[in-house]
């Protein structure tokens, strides 16, 4: 569970901060009275970057948890609905 909410956390995370950084250079320029409508549009139209292979293996390794997850919990379920039964002997 910590390691699952850990890489949830780091997703969101890796989302959100390329939209604060460019929040945050949207507010100097308009601050500062140096930019135009047309340039504030194009920062905020610019993709962000966030993509990498340490992004990528959290992503990857949290739905493989998640499959092993729903796994073990149907074993569990057919394991209360179905008991072995032991034979006398």
């Amino acid at each position: 569970m910590i390691v699952f909410l850990s890489g949830a956390i780091f997703i969101v995370w890796s989302n959100i901060a390329p939209a604060f950084n460019r929040l945050d250079s949207i507010m100097v320029k308009m601050q500062s009275g140096a930019a135009s409508l047309q340039q504030l549009a194009e920062i905020s139209e610019s993709p962000a970057s966030t993509k990498s292979f340490y992004y990528d293996a959290v992503f990857y390794s949290i739905v493989c948890i998640w499959i092993l997850a729903i796994v073990d919990a149907y074993r569990l379920g057919r394991k209360k609905d179905f008991p072995e039964s032991k034979s006398p002997g």
